[in-house]
């Protein structure tokens, strides 16, 4: 019962650290508890964010937004393009020198924001 008891109490505080961090960590609040935990087992990333771009900003940004909202947010993206689906898409991360980084993605239908992503890309 005791060693029961010492295994849920560790449980316990590992889960409240853990969620502690997911809450201070400014890049993995936007992501999943799931790749919160990910960037603790490994933790080097080599994301490089637009200029001008800000988890805060990101935040704000709503659906329905228009294109000139998002910029006027975070500024301009390091890359745009169009997918197979004619559907516009801003990336305001990219991976430089490791293959694990935080992904920012704005995609855009006929001038506004249907969804954004935020998540922790590993290879």
């Amino acid at each position: 019962m005791r060693i029961t008891l010492k295994i849920f109490l560790t449980t316990i505080a590992f889960a409240m650290a853990f969620f502690g961090y997911w809450l201070i960590n400014p890049d993995t609040r936007l992501e999943s508890p799931g790749c919160a935990f990910a960037t603790i087992i490994i933790p080097k990333h080599g994301t490089q964010y637009a200029k001008g771009y800000s988890n805060h900003g990101f935040s704000q940004i709503k659906h329905g937004a228009s294109e000139l909202e998002v910029i006027e947010l975070l500024g301009e993206p390091i890359k745009r393009w169009t997918d197979h689906n004619d559907v516009l898409r801003f990336s305001y991360s990219k991976y430089v020198g490791c293959e694990n980084y935080h992904i920012r993605q704005v995609i855009f239908d006929e001038g506004k924001v249907i969804s954004k992503r935020a998540y922790y890309y590993m290879d």
